[in-house]
């Protein structure tokens, strides 16, 4: 990917079309690029770097940070921010105001804090750090947990989503499989599977859940979104929804704490399982290292 923006380099034997936008180039009444009308376009090299990016067309339009070439926030530039800000308030009183500032640097604070935090759970006093263990951890009372798997296939693109809710004393609750077709990487595979499980959280109106998750990829994803601009709107749709649940933390963990997860995906890439569905209660050819997990102190 390119380090900075740019405006895509049309194919020479083109006819340009000045008034052509983005929205052009999708296939109508789908969030997928038009493949042909982006081919007979641009040059080939940028047709491949377009593919990687994925649409979201019922976004709207926001703004950019303006004060670095690559269009992403960085502390250093804060410092500008600030000069700007002050000169607004002060001469021309047109622009952001103190609480606006600190309003929306909490916020993204919060956000980076329950990402990278693994010792704590938000809305919830614990004493002492969660300790370290290579087996599933009962959540605390008057919580959920909801641990994530994902799978994914190189050759097909074909990539499986897993999830499964516990409570405290281990029992399941619930547990879901989605299968996701030409996912180009395993972190957009990684971003999907967290995308339909905090998805499913929102609309069961679920609150106070701890999700865990064994990818090195998701953590990365999230914390330094603006490395990987070709999947920024999959990863505005996870933070957007974040804030839709009340009380969460996600913590990345290792992949033995995440077995029963792991095992409902792979199996959508190892025998085809690409039903998707959401059900109650655990899988009943894991129920063995569901009880097993719940059991183990």
């Amino acid at each position: 990917m390119d380090t900075s923006a740019r405006p895509p380099m049309y194919r020479q034997d083109s006819l340009v079309d000045l008034t052509l936008k983005v929205c052009d180039l999708f296939i109508p009444n789908a969030c997928m690029w038009d493949k042909d009308k982006l081919r007979e376009t641009f040059t080939p090299e940028d047709v491949e770097r377009i593919l990687m990016i994925k649409p979201w067309i019922t976004r709207p339009n926001d703004d950019v940070w303006g004060l670095t070439n690559h269009l992403a926030y960085t502390t250093q530039s804060a410092y500008k921010l600030l000069s700007v800000s002050k000169y607004e308030l002060g001469f021309e009183n047109s622009r952001s105001s103190a609480f606006s500032c600190v309003t929306k640097s909490v916020e993204e604070a919060n956000i980076w804090f329950q990402v990278n935090n693994d010792t704590c759970v938000p809305g919830h006093d614990i004493a002492q750090p969660l300790p370290l263990s290579d087996h599933w951890i009962r959540p605390p009372m008057g919580f959920l947990k909801c641990n994530i798997g994902s799978a994914w296939d190189h050759l097909s693109g074909l990539s499986g989503a897993g999830w499964l809710l516990r409570d405290h004393q281990g029992t399941p609750l619930n547990h879901s499989r989605r299968a996701f077709s030409e996912s180009t990487s395993r972190r957009e595979a990684d971003l999907n599977s967290l995308l339909w499980a905090v998805e499913s959280m929102v609309n069961m109106r679920l609150k106070n859940v701890i999700l865990e998750a064994s990818s090195i990829e998701l953590r990365e994803s999230l914390l330094e979104p603006h490395q990987y601009l070709e999947l920024k709107s999959l990863i505005e749709r996870i933070l957007l929804l974040f804030f839709r649940l009340d009380s969460w933390s996600l913590i990345h963990v290792q992949g033995s704490r995440n077995r029963v997860s792991t095992a409902i995906d792979v199996s959508i890439i190892a025998d085809f399982r690409t039903q998707s569905y959401v059900a109650t209660g655990g899988p009943s050819w894991l129920s063995h290292t569901i009880l097993s997990e719940a059991q183990a102190v």
